[in-house]
C-alpha cells in the first residue's frame, strides 16, 4: 500500500476486500457493453461513482490478504492507523519524526519522514 489507508483495513478486513469485489465489478461494468446503453447523465453518475470508489480504496486494490507486516512512515500523520495496527496485533514498524508522542507496542524508527531521501534510506535498510 502506498497511498492514504482507508480506516478499518485491518479490523474490519472482510468487508474491505468485499468492497474491493465491488470496485472491480464497477470497473468491469464501466467497460461493457450494457454501460453504453444507459443515458450520458446516468454514465457520468456511474463514472463519478466508480472515481469516488478508486480514489478511497486505491492503495489496497491489490491486497488479497492480510498483511503479515506493516510500514507505517509518518506514524504522526497515521497515528489512527498505528492504533488500528496495535489493536490488531500485527506486525508493525512505524517511521516518526522527533516529536512522535503516541505510545505504541510497535517498533519505532526515528528519521526524517519529510525527506524522501531519509524515508528511501531507512527502507533500503530495513529490506536489505
Amino acid at each position: 500500500m502506498n497511498h492514504k489507508i482507508p480506516a478499518g483495513v485491518l479490523s474490519n478486513f472482510d468487508t474491505l476486500l468485499a468492497r474491493i469485489r465491488s470496485l472491480q465489478e464497477m470497473r468491469t461494468y464501466v467497460t461493457s457493453d450494457s454501460f453504453l446503453t444507459l443515458t450520458k447523465k446516468e454514465q457520468n453518475m456511474k463514472k463519478r461513482e466508480l472515481e469516488k470508489v478508486e480514489k478511497v480504496y486505491k492503495g489496497v486494490v491489490n491486497l488479497r490478504k492480510k498483511p503479515g507486516l506493516v510500514i507505517v512512515v509518518d506514524g504522526q500523520l497515521m497515528h489512527k492507523f498505528v492504533k488500528e495496527v496495535v489493536a490488531q496485533k500485527t506486525n508493525a514498524i512505524v517511521l516518526v519524526s522527533s516529536n512522535f508522542n503516541l505510545y505504541t507496542n510497535v517498533q519505532l524508527v526515528t528519521c526524517n519522514v519529510n525527506s524522501q531521501r531519509s524515508v528511501d534510506f531507512v527502507l533500503k535498510s530495513i529490506t536489505a
